[in-house]
């Protein structure tokens, strides 16, 4: 056998073995009308001079994914959000929750209804006896509290929601993640081969992560050893936290909390001029639940901004400690199937007792 017959039979192997065992998304060219295309698994979502927005009227499935093996169908409705068709105009007999968040919200890991968002609509639906629950998932994967509000303004404000909630994740200060970018555009080869679009991203995971390609510091936090000692000292811990000051860390950031309290007034605005409530759930990173003491300095300054703009807040911190006996994540922020159930089941309680009295005296 000739050495281009053995390289063919290699590169055929190995094209094989990928597509079977790595994610990938099947489904057509989703290049937006405006901005940059975004390849492997974010076929769904585009960059444009906005941010990162989801491409409407797009549906792909993503194989074999990274976190949970599943083969998941991402399904873009009309309006923009993740999730099935529906209309406008809102019925009459309808509550309907608008969930501002990042990639824990749209959560492209699981199918949809394994999603907290799905999750939260089932438990709602079924607590309310005269009026039905729509979640709407407006999540997004990396974008930050700024993304989420020009979503509002743009796309979701013309759905009528009762209740805006927010997902607050500890890096939602920071300007969206663009790594996705350098994947932009995969041009013929990787547009049909697996195993390009995985050799080249392995490769830009590499550079991005040694800070060498464009805004790399975010993830330099990966690269460095995680202290042995971080669970018992608080100290170590918040050493760590400066090291991921760019990710997860800037919400120790004194800097950072005069960014998001912008954002903050603009929801207020938002809120009195369009008539929903608002709800602020700030979901921890996992070091922060499985330590042995409570560091919990970016929920008490996000608490007293809510206390400021009168916003119910709920701090899934102590709720998720409670579970530390659990395997609830996959990754430092990202939750599995237990995490979600977790999460949907606090909020469904907080909205239970915060907010569906007043929708009951409205109930037609």
């Amino acid at each position: 056998m000739s050495v281009f017959v053995s390289s063919a039979v290699c590169l055929g192997l190995a094209e094989w073995y990928y597509r079977e065992n790595t994610p990938h998304v099947v489904g057509p060219d989703t290049r937006g009308p405006k901005g940059e295309t975004e390849g492997s698994t974010s076929a769904y979502f585009t960059t444009t001079l906005k941010g990162r927005r989801l491409i409407p009227n797009t549906h792909v499935l993503i194989r074999n994914e990274d976190q949970t093996g599943y083969d998941v169908r991402i399904d873009i409705n009309s309006h923009g959000f993740r999730g099935e068709e529906f209309p406008a105009a809102k019925p009459a007999d309808e509550i309907r929750i608008l969930a501002l968040g990042d990639s824990i919200t749209m959560d492209n890991s699981h199918p949809e209804e394994l999603t907290y968002t799905k999750l939260l609509e089932n438990h709602l639906d079924a607590a309310m006896e005269d009026r039905r629950v729509r979640v709407v998932n407006a999540g997004v994967d990396g974008i930050g509290l700024r993304d989420e509000l020009d979503i509002l303004e743009e796309q979701g404000l013309a759905i009528s929601p009762d209740l805006v909630t927010v997902g607050f994740y500890l890096n939602d200060s920071r300007p969206p993640d663009r790594f996705a970018r350098l994947l932009a555009n995969p041009g013929w080869l990787r547009q049909r081969s697996v195993l390009a679009s995985v050799l080249h991203r392995s490769w830009m995971v590499r550079k991005w992560r040694r800070g060498e390609a464009a805004k790399g510091r975010t993830y330099e936090w990966l690269s460095m050893p995680i202290p042995k000692d971080w669970s018992t000292n608080r100290d170590s811990f918040l050493e760590y936290a400066y090291a991921a000051r760019h990710d997860w860390g800037a919400a120790w950031q004194p800097k950072s909390w005069e960014i998001v309290e912008r954002q903050f007034s603009r929801l207020r605005a938002h809120a009195a001029a369009h008539g929903f409530d608002v709800l602020m759930a700030a979901f921890p990173v996992a070091f922060q639940v499985n330590a042995d003491y409570v560091e919990d300095y970016p929920q008490r300054r996000l608490a007293a901004l809510c206390e400021q703009s009168s916003f119910p807040f709920l701090d899934l911190l102590p709720v998720l400690r409670t579970h530390r006996d659990k395997d609830l994540f996959f990754d430092h922020c990202h939750y599995n199937e237990e995490g979600n159930e977790v999460i949907a089941e606090a909020l469904a309680r907080f909205i239970r007792a915060e907010f569906t009295g007043n929708w009951r005296a409205f109930s037609p």
